[in-house]
């Protein structure tokens, strides 16, 4: 079903290129459902429109295309399961809220950018959902962190003393999904700062869904401080978490050059202490099976 005419036939066209026996219909989700029977799909997918009438865009639930809140109870008589594609600007707990019969969100980053939520509604569903964190890479392999429903881990988030050997910045789905208590569950890492979002480790984990750099060493963000990363680094990769300068700022007033080897972060730490810490890339196996997929479940 689209409402759209145009994008109608242009879905009817690419169907028939690609040889798929589709049945597309041009009328809105409303008409739709005011004529379907109970249990007469065994799924519903929607992507609501995005776009107001002036062609802003929005991201609310309500304010998308159709409203599926107000759809919700009516979908569920006609499918069991209805999954909804939402803008990854959205906040997930009130979607949740809003939709209420949520099982399951999923998050989808590809290579690292955080591209769509899909929530998963089902029929007769009214307690916690689980959530999972999905992040295609350019290397074709797919990483999956989830977090099951009632897990007590998932809202207690270990915090760091100090910069420990090996410091792990998350991918986007993970930061988008906030699940950092269960991270710091599943793999015995801690992390710097409540707002910081990075974490750090004595030992190496493997197969963490992010980037993983080993620690060369950690200055205060003083002038000494900023003297000795020049001293020890002519070039590097700047980044900043939870920090009073932006990356591009920090890096001219550091006064070292855009790449290299070294990758630096400034941060600020548990005890509120400002922080630039040196690192290296670590490039270690992946834990996966033979298609590719590496899965991890807290």
């Amino acid at each position: 079903m689209e409402r759209d005419r145009e994008l109608c036939a242009i879905a009817e066209h690419n169907f028939d290129v690609l040889g798929r026996e589709v049945s597309v219909r041009n009328m809105s989700a409303e008409e739709w459902l005011a004529q379907a029977g109970r249990d007469s799909a065994d799924v519903v997918y929607l992507d609501p429109a995005r776009r107001d009438e002036n062609g802003h865009k929005v991201v609310s639930v309500s304010d998308c295309s159709p409203d599926v809140s107000a759809l919700r109870e009516r979908l569920l008589e006609v499918a069991q399961d209805v999954l909804v594609k939402l803008s990854p600007m959205l906040d997930i707990s009130l979607a949740v809220r809003q939709l209420e019969r949520v099982q399951r969100v999923y998050v989808v980053s590809v290579q690292n950018e955080c591209k769509e939520l899909l929530l998963h509604l089902r029929r007769g569903c009214a307690g916690e959902c689980g959530i999972e964190c999905v992040n295609f890479g350019a290397d074709g392999r797919m990483s999956r962190f989830s977090v099951e429903p009632g897990d007590r881990c998932a809202g207690v988030t270990r915090m760091a003393e100090s910069v420990k050997r090996y410091l792990y910045e998350p991918d986007s789905a993970i930061m988008k999904a906030g699940v950092f208590g269960a991270v710091c569950a599943e793999y015995q890492v801690e992390k710097l700062h409540p707002n910081s979002h990075l974490f750090t480790s004595e030992r190496a984990v493997e197969g963490f869904p992010g980037r993983v750099f080993s620690v060369e060493r950690v200055v205060p963000f003083s002038k000494s401080g900023m003297a000795e990363v020049k001293r020890a680094a002519e070039a590097a990769n700047v980044a900043v978490r939870n920090f009073p300068m932006a990356a591009e700022a920090l890096r001219k007033r550091l006064g070292v050059k855009d790449g290299g080897e070294v990758y630096l972060f400034g941060t600020t730490l548990n005890d509120g202490d400002k922080v630039l810490i040196m690192t290296k890339k670590v490039v270690g196996k992946r834990v996966g099976g033979e298609d590719g997929t590496e899965e991890r479940q807290a």
